[in-house]
C-alpha cells in the first residue's frame, strides 16, 4: 500500500556554514536558527569531521572566504561565499530561511 499524503515523512535538511580562514562573526541571530551549524575550519580533516557528524540528512553547504573557501565548495559540492559585509544575508538566501 502506498502511503497516502497524511503518511509522508518530511525529513529536516542540515544547514551549514565552513567559515574557511576568516574573522568573520556570525550574529546569534543566525546561530541561534534551527537546524544551523556553522564550523570554523582549516583543512579537509575537519571539514570530514563536521560532515561526518550526521550522513543521513541532506545538506546546504556553504563555504565563508576567500580562495580557498571557494575551492573547497568546489570539493565538496558546496557554495562559495564571499567574506564580506553580506555573509550573513547570503547564507540565509541560499538556505532560504
Amino acid at each position: 500500500m502506498m502511503d497516502s499524503p497524511t503518511n509522508a515523512t518530511y525529513m529536516t535538511v542540515r544547514c551549514i556554514a565552513m567559515l574557511v580562514h576568516t574573522d568573520i562573526r556570525l550574529s546569534a541571530a543566525i546561530t541561534a536558527l534551527p537546524d544551523i551549524e556553522i564550523y570554523n575550519i582549516a583543512n579537509d580533516y575537519e571539514i570530514d569531521m563536521a560532515l561526518l557528524t550526521n550522513l543521513e540528512t541532506p545538506l546546504k553547504l556553504a563555504f565563508v572566504g576567500g580562495d580557498q573557501a571557494r575551492t573547497f565548495a568546489k570539493g565538496y559540492g558546496g557554495v562559495w561565499i564571499e567574506d564580506g559585509p553580506n555573509v550573513e544575508a547570503d547564507l540565509l538566501r541560499f538556505w532560504s530561511r
